[in-house]
């Protein structure tokens, strides 16, 4: 089960098309090698991978765009500790 503070599992994410989506993006953007499509294979990325994350990132304030990536720093590192702002 997912949860925001973990993301998904490594078996959850291996069985989600939407990775393969995200890597489809991501490997287009390089393969082509064309820089301006760099920030819409990151958004199709993030959108294929947490579609509710890229909808906070999108909608947000800087402030939800600021809790945001402290939730994803803390589903890489648990012990990550936001900055006091």
């Amino acid at each position: 089960m997912t949860s925001p503070e973990t993301g998904p599992s490594p078996e959850q994410i291996e069985k989600s098309p939407n990775t393969n989506k995200a890597l489809e993006a991501a490997v287009s953007a390089i393969y082509f090698d064309d820089s301006a499509d760099y920030g819409t294979a990151l958004w199709d990325v993030i959108n294929a991978l947490d579609p509710e994350l890229a909808k906070k990132l999108d909608e947000g304030s800087d402030e939800d765009k600021d809790a945001v990536y402290d939730e994803v720093k803390k589903r890489v590192d648990p012990n990550y500790k936001p900055q006091e702002k």
